[in-house]
C-alpha cells in the first residue's frame, strides 16, 4: 500500500490519470477551470487592498510633485 501511494505521488499522478482526465472531463478543461477559478479568486480578495495602495501611491506622487514645483 506504502509502496504504491509513493509510486503514485512520485509519478504526479499520471497513472491514475485516464486519457478522459477526471469525471470524463479533459484534463486542459480542468486546468482552464482551475485557472479562471484562482484568478477569479485573486480578483475578488485583491481589489479593495491593491485599489488603495494605488490610491495612496497617487496621493504620495501628487504630494511629491506640487513640493518638487514649489521648491526648483
Amino acid at each position: 500500500m506504502k509502496t504504491a501511494l509513493a509510486s503514485l505521488l512520485l509519478s504526479g499522478g499520471a497513472e491514475a490519470e485516464s486519457a478522459h482526465g477526471f469525471l470524463g472531463i479533459p484534463s486542459i478543461a480542468w486546468q482552464a477551470i482551475n485557472l479562471v477559478a484562482f484568478l477569479g479568486l485573486l480578483v475578488y480578495f485583491l481589489r479593495k487592498p491593491v485599489k488603495g495602495f494605488f490610491a495612496e501611491r497617487r496621493e504620495g506622487v501628487e504630494k511629491a510633485l506640487k513640493k518638487a514645483r514649489r521648491h526648483p
